[in-house]
């Protein structure tokens, strides 16, 4: 028996596709129509059939019901993107990074809708900086905002630890932290969303631990600024003026928050060596990163900003740190394609949206505020691992 026709908005399909991010020529591939049948459809010279738009709402990821409406729903714009200068690859968002920003907003939507329903309070958020503050104090203050001491730090003996502690010291103030998937990090490394109640920060899951805990503080410093943004976090980039002063500025605070001046004066190694500019061996490096949980990037930046080594020196070691960082990827890249890894999805349901944002899903699902459709639809899970993913979020 042939589908019926959809009778849908066509000025709907078309806005859809776009937001989506998708070219007439490629949405037409993807859904193995021709560019004139999709022409058609968006023309409201034809319809597609009800299985043609299951397939459409699925490619570009949006309720089956849109398609209906008389006008596009309000969405919230896209942060401001400060990955490159405009026109290179300013809004030109992939659809697995639209996507990703759209999920951020929606959930963010969801967790203060049942907040609201089981009367749990969403405090505004506490933390405010000036571009014009010292990064150097601004970095301690926001540690004591955390309230993350350097004995805390110290005691995480993995990157994942490390990056584990800084996010549930940024969710514990009242902000969510998400990580982006199926977005390469070429395109984007994190973005923030500004909200006076309950901001947003995501980093891409694709990043290194320590890379995913730098970002986290870039783009927190994004949210204390009141600036929210689409970022890489490269300062070599070429960007307007005003764009770059923000994005060397974040990144500098970040590093000063995640490794204070005085306590890096203090470690055995800096202080061994005294005053003055000076070439770092790698050992002395990673010596330095182990104890305060962080990369040998951030280190070696931390050591130019106080004086201890020279814009040359920084130059030389960071080209390495590229270089090693591009072998890796290689290599992990090659040993996923050479072995099947079967997914853990109530673990990485968990480590994707966050601790703050699953509980409360969970929790409003136990108290029967939703059904076990509407937390699988939330938490993007099966519903099967529903109580799997619940034992996971009672034991962290």
């Amino acid at each position: 028996m042939k589908s019926p026709k959809a009778l849908v908005n066509e000025h709907i399909l078309a806005w859809a596709r776009r937001i989506a991010g998708f070219s007439l020529e490629e949405a037409a591939k993807r859904l193995q129509k021709t560019t004139e049948q999709l022409q058609s459809w968006e023309a409201g010279e034809d319809h597609p059939t009800l299985v043609q738009l299951r397939a459409v709402a699925a490619l570009y990821k949006r309720p089956f019901s849109d398609f209906y409406l008389e006008d596009p729903p309000e969405e919230e714009p896209f942060p401001h993107d400060f990955r490159r200068l405009p026109g290179e690859v300013a809004l030109n968002y992939s659809p697995a990074l639209r996507h990703q920003m759209r999920l951020a907003q929606a959930r963010r939507d969801i967790f203060l809708e049942l907040a609201s329903d089981i009367a749990v309070q969403v405090p505004s958020f506490g933390f405010r900086a000036e571009m014009d503050a010292e990064p150097e104090s601004l970095g301690v203050r926001l540690r004591e905002f955390l309230g993350v001491r350097l004995a805390e730090q110290q005691s995480w003996r993995t990157p994942h630890q490390a990056y584990r502690g800084w996010r549930a010291a940024i969710e514990a103030r009242h902000a969510l932290t998400f990580q982006i998937a199926g977005v390469d990090t070429a395109e984007a490394l994190g973005f923030s969303l500004a909200f006076d109640v309950l901001p947003v920060i995501a980093v891409n899951q694709k990043l290194k631990p320590n890379g995913r805990t730098f970002t986290l503080l870039h783009e927190f410093v994004h949210v204390a600024i009141g600036a929210s943004g689409l970022c890489d976090l490269v300062e070599e980039t070429v960007r307007p003026a005003a764009e770059q002063r923000v994005e060397v500025f974040c990144n500098a605070v970040a590093a000063a928050a995640l490794v204070p001046r005085q306590d890096l004066l203090a470690a055995d190694v800096v202080s061994a060596r005294g005053d003055g500019l000076h070439a770092w061996s790698n050992e002395e490096i990673e010596a330095v990163a182990r104890r305060f949980s962080v990369s040998e990037e951030v280190v070696l930046r931390r050591l130019l900003a106080v004086g201890r080594t020279t814009l040359a020196h920084y130059k030389y070691m960071r080209a390495e740190y590229v270089a090693r960082y591009a072998r890796l990827a290689q290599e992990e890249r090659q040993e996923a394609a050479d072995q099947e890894m079967k997914r853990n999805m109530p673990r990485e349901t968990l480590t994707n949206l966050g601790p703050r944002y699953t509980r409360l899903v969970l929790e409003s699902f136990n108290q029967d505020n939703i059904t076990l459709v509407d937390a699988s639809r939330y938490l993007g899970l099966k519903a099967k691992h529903i109580r799997r993913l619940e034992d996971m979020v009672l034991g962290t």
